[in-house]
């Protein structure tokens, strides 16, 4: 029964381990996929949207004013987002400190706001990208069918 357990408390440990690696990993591709698209998204449609719609002609000009700022706020909040990950860490980090090291058991299950305003920040990039996406085709889907 012994063994049992041991050996359970072994792959649950490296279940855990390879699934924390994945979850990095994901979040990285995910930062990465929001400031890239939204950065070169932008980009283009600052400088080719007169290209595609004449500005002379356009209709509802306050949903491409709409998107750029919605690809802005992503790629701000993506940005706060990095800065305030490294903090929550920081905090992880001392919290680990205090119930490894100095026998504070109530560290264990401290709450880190950092983190959470974090996942929110994450949550918040991705709303703002897709909220510039679908006003950026709005936009152009408008003013190309005339």
């Amino acid at each position: 029964m012994a063994d049992d357990m041991e050996e359970r408390k072994t792959i649950y440990g490296n279940t855990r381990q390879d699934l924390l690696t994945r979850n990095l990993s994901n979040s990285e591709k995910y930062d990465n996929a929001i400031l890239t698209l939204s950065t070169g998204i932008l980009a283009i449609s600052l400088a080719f949207i007169k290209d595609i719609v004449p500005l002379n002609k356009v209709s509802y000009i306050y949903l491409l004013i709409t998107s750029w700022i919605s690809f802005g706020l992503a790629i701000v909040s993506t940005l706060v987002s990095f800065r305030l990950s490294q903090l929550a860490i920081n905090r992880q980090l001392k919290y680990a400190e205090k119930y490894y090291l100095d026998k504070e058991d109530e560290y264990l299950k401290k709450e880190n706001r950092l983190a959470k305003y974090t996942e929110y920040l994450n949550y918040t990039s991705g709303i703002f990208f897709v909220a510039g996406i679908v006003t950026t085709i709005l936009f152009v889907s408008i003013n190309i069918s005339g």
